[in-house]
Formats: structure tokens, C-alpha cells, sequence
């Protein structure tokens, strides 16, 4: 577009130029038709180039993605691991215990477990029994009143529903 206001007073000049001056600027016509013409195929390659740019982007936008995908992945995989890691630390004392003695291991593991487990309840029980001991003459009062009560509700409510239906027949 620069190019074409530049021609415009050469060619005015030209009409009143000698025959060298006219080639000289002939000459120049074609430099900046040839100019032009360069700066054209410049402005396509800018161009091809912008487009092969957002290409690259949007493929490089693309990538971002997948490497945030698969760094949350490895972190997810690293915590799996690490839980499995943890169990079998945990497990491995266990798993040796019970495969000792050809297999028999099994059976002493399994009596160890019941034998902590019945201690257990064993000292449950024998506290629930002490407790329930110096508790027990309050405790089956209590009991006793909240039975009498409930009779004493449940028996005016059975009367008043028997004689709603003596009533009825």
C-alpha cells in the first residue's frame, strides 16, 4: 500500500523526464514492484507462520494438559504404593507367623488372636460385674419403678382400647 503512493509522483515526473532518466526510473518502478512484491510473500510467510504458531500452542496447550493429568496419576500411584508398602510391613509379620510349622502356624496365630480376644471381654465382663455389684440394689430399684410404671400406663391404655370395643359390639 506504502509502495503504491511512492509510484504515483514518479510517474507524474516521468512524463517530463530525458530517455535516461525515464529508464532510471523505470528502473525504480520495478525495484518497488519487486519490493512489493517481496514484502507480499513476507506478509504470507508472517502469516503461515502466526497460524503454525497457534498450531504449536494449542498442541503445546494440549501436552500441559496430559502432563497435569499424569503428574495427579504418578501422585496417585506414589500414595497406592505407599499404602501397600505400609501393609506389608504390617502384613509380613503376620503372613510369617502363620506359614511357620509347615501351615500349623495358622492354628497357634488363630489361638493367640482368641485367647487376646476372650482376655478382653473377660475383663469387660469382670468390670460390668463389679459395677452392676455395688450399683445393683439402686440400679434394680430404678428398674423396678420404671416397670411399675409402664404396667401402670400399659394397663389404662389395654382397659381403655377393651372398652372402646365392648362398647362397639
Amino acid at each position: 500500500m506504502r509502495w503504491n503512493l511512492l509510484i504515483l509522483p514518479i510517474a507524474i515526473v516521468s512524463l517530463a523526464l530525458s530517455p535516461a532518466e525515464k529508464s532510471v526510473v523505470s528502473r525504480a518502478k520495478e525495484y518497488i514492484v519487486h519490493a512489493q512484491a517481496k514484502a507480499q510473500e513476507q506478509e504470507l510467510v508472517i502469516q503461515e507462520t502466526d497460524q503454525e504458531n497457534a498450531r504449536l500452542d494449542q498442541i503445546a496447550q494440549g501436552q500441559e494438559t496430559q502432563i497435569v493429568t499424569l503428574s495427579g496419576q504418578i501422585d496417585q500411584h506414589y500414595k497406592n504404593e505407599e499404602q501397600a508398602v505400609k501393609y506389608n510391613q504390617y502384613a509380613k509379620p503376620i503372613i510369617d507367623k502363620v506359614n511357620s510349622y509347615w501351615g500349623l502356624g495358622a492354628f497357634a496365630y488363630g489361638f493367640k488372636l482368641l485367647a487376646k480376644h476372650l482376655f478382653v471381654l473377660g475383663i469387660v465382663l469382670a468390670i460390668v460385674g463389679v459395677i452392676l455389684w455395688f450399683f445393683a440394689p439402686a440400679a434394680l430399684a430404678a428398674v423396678g419403678l420404671a416397670f411399675r410404671a409402664v404396667k401402670g400406663v400399659l394397663s389404662k391404655v389395654v382397659g381403655s382400647v377393651t372398652n372402646i370395643i365392648r362398647r362397639k359390639k
